[in-house]
C-alpha cells in the first residue's frame, strides 16, 4: 500500500481515515516541537518532509493518476487537523494541496501529467508566486521559441522551499501564442525551483506564521517554454464558474486554519490545567483540574461551541 492509501483496494472512507490518523500524528509532532522551531525560524524543510513521509502531499491528486482522490471537503478537514499542531505548516500545506490540482482540467494535460509524476514519484512540494493575479504581475516577454520572466513579488508563501512554482504573469505587448495576439493577457506558468535567474529575498521576519517563509521572490530572465504554460486569457475575458472557485475554496481553507488554531490552543490549555496548573489559592482542592468554580460559568459557552459536555478539567 502506498503512503496515501491508494492501490490497496481501500474505499474512500477507509483512505480518509488513514489520512486523518496520519494528519493527527503529524500535528502532534508539530505541536511538540512548535515553540523551538518557531524560535529558530528555519525554513520548514523538515516539516515538509514530515508531511511527505506521512503520505499527505498527494491526497488531492486524482485516483486516475495514482493520487488519493480526496474531495475538497476532506482536504479542508485535514488542514484543520494540521493547524491544531502548527498553523504555519498547515498554511503552506494548503497552498500545496490545492496547488496540485493546477491545470487538472486545462488544455495542457502534458504539463499536468508531468507535475503529477513529480508529486508522486519525486515528492515535489508546490508553492505559488502570488496565489492570484494581483498586480504587479511578473512580465513574460517572448524570446526565441519561449519566454523570459522578469519582476518580483514581495509576498510568496512557501515558494522558497517549493520544488515547483505557480507563477502569474502578464504577457508583453505584441506577444503571439498559437498564432493569436496574447499581448497584455494574464497567464500562468509553472517554473521549477531552483531555476537560473530565480531568487528569494529570505526577508520574512514576521511575528506569527514565521515558518510560512512568505518573503519576496525575484525573476531575472527566467526562461520558460510553451510546455510550461498552464493557461492565458484576456483580463476582461469571462470565466467559467469552475474557474472562479479557487479563491472561495482558499478562504474556506483559511477558516479551517483559524478553527484548527483555536482548537489547538484549547487543547493546550486543557492539558496545562490538567497537568501543570495550580488551583486558586483559596480553593479547597489539591489540583486545578478539580476546581470547578470557573467550570460552571464556562460550561454553557463550551456546549454552544460544540467543545464537549463540560469544560475539560472541571469537576461536578
Amino acid at each position: 500500500m502506498s503512503a496515501d492509501g491508494t492501490r490497496a483496494g481501500l474505499s474512500r472512507e477507509e483512505r480518509f481515515r488513514l489520512w486523518v490518523e496520519a494528519a493527527e500524528q503529524v500535528a502532534a509532532e508539530l505541536q511538540r516541537t512548535g515553540a523551538a522551531r518557531d524560535a529558530a525560524g528555519a525554513d520548514p524543510v523538515a516539516e515538509i518532509d514530515l508531511l511527505r513521509k506521512a503520505g499527505l502531499l498527494t491526497i488531492f491528486l486524482p485516483e486516475a493518476v495514482g493520487g488519493g482522490g480526496a474531495s475538497t471537503r476532506q482536504v479542508l478537514q485535514i488542514i484543520r487537523i494540521l493547524a491544531k499542531g502548527d498553523t504555519s505548516i498547515a498554511q503552506i500545506a494548503t497552498y500545496h494541496l490545492f496547488g496540485t490540482a493546477l491545470g487538472r482540467n486545462g488544455a495542457n494535460q502534458a504539463l499536468f501529467a508531468r507535475r503529477a509524476e513529480g508529486f508522486l514519484r519525486q515528492g515535489w512540494f508546490h508553492g505559488g508566486v502570488a496565489q492570484a493575479a494581483y498586480e504587479p504581475l511578473i512580465s513574460a516577454t517572448p524570446q526565441g521559441t519561449g519566454f523570459v520572466l522578469n519582476g518580483s513579488k514581495p509576498f510568496a508563501s512557501g515558494a522558497a522551499v517549493a520544488d515547483t512554482l505557480h507563477v502569474w504573469v502578464r504577457f508583453a505587448p505584441g506577444t503571439e501564442i498559437g498564432g493569436g495576439d496574447a499581448g497584455g493577457h494574464i497567464g500562468q506558468f509553472v517554473v521549477p525551483n531552483p531555476a537560473p535567474g530565480l531568487s528569494f529575498g529570505h526577508d520574512w521576519d514576521n511575528m506569527g506564521q514565521r515558518l510560512t517563509v512568505s518573503g519576496s521572490a525575484s525573476f531575472d530572465n527566467v526562461a520558460v517554454s510553451l510546455d510550461d504554460l498552464v493557461a492565458h486569457r484576456r483580463e476582461d475575458a469571462p470565466q467559467t464558474p469552475a474557474e472562479t472557485l479557487h479563491v472561495p475554496i482558499i478562504q474556506l481553507a483559511f477558516g479551517e486554519l483559524y478553527l484548527g488554531t483555536g482548537l489547538g490552543a484549547f487543547e493546550e490549555a486543557r492539558d496545562y490545567i490538567q497537568t501543570r496548573s495550580r488551583p486558586w489559592l483559596s480553593s479547597p482542592v489539591a489540583k486545578a483540574s478539580e476546581d470547578n468554580a470557573g467550570g460552571r460559568a464556562l460550561r454553557p459557552a463550551l456546549r454552544r461551541a460544540g467543545l464537549g459536555h463540560r469544560p475539560v478539567g472541571c469537576g461536578g
